[in-house]
């Protein structure tokens, strides 16, 4: 009987253990006008070309441009279990960077006039290119090889 208690002890200390786990950082909303880029210092204006990066404690850095995120991943580069996050160009759903599909076109009238969008897949980036011509990348490849 003492054995059976002290195991149910257990696993409910476990439970509430697990449970107060924060796990990856979720996005927090941008208060369009309101937020500012953590790099340029303009008003974060138009929602499908916001980005962000949150941080382990929740709090975040803002980019009214995916280029300016860009910019910061490269130098000083993302804290460590930060998670950078995009905007979808066509839901305007928050999507994670490294699981996003990216164009950059020369055209695309984004914030900073860097040209990106972000897409949840490759068929949404290649349907915005009948549009805004340009090439279509993920992650990695834009943080390494994309030139503004």
């Amino acid at each position: 009987m003492k054995k059976n208690r002290a195991t149910s002890s257990l696993l409910v200390l476990c439970l509430l253990l697990a449970s107060c786990s924060k796990g990856p950082p979720e996005p927090i909303e941008i208060v369009l006008d309101e937020d500012s880029c953590e790099v340029c210092r303009m008003a974060v204006s138009q929602r499908r070309f916001a980005a962000e990066i949150v941080k382990t404690d929740r709090t975040a850095f803002y980019f009214d441009d995916i280029g300016c995120l860009v910019e910061m991943a490269r130098d000083p580069g993302i804290p460590e279990g930060a998670v950078a996050f995009v905007v979808d160009f066509d839901s305007q759903a928050w999507l994670r960077a490294d699981q996003a599909y990216f164009l950059h076109a020369k055209d695309l009238p984004s914030p900073m006039s860097y040209g990106l969008g972000a897409f949840e897949s490759p068929a949404g980036a290649e349907q915005a290119g009948k549009e805004w011509p340009g090439t279509v990348m993920q992650w990695d490849q834009l943080v390494l090889e994309w030139q503004p």
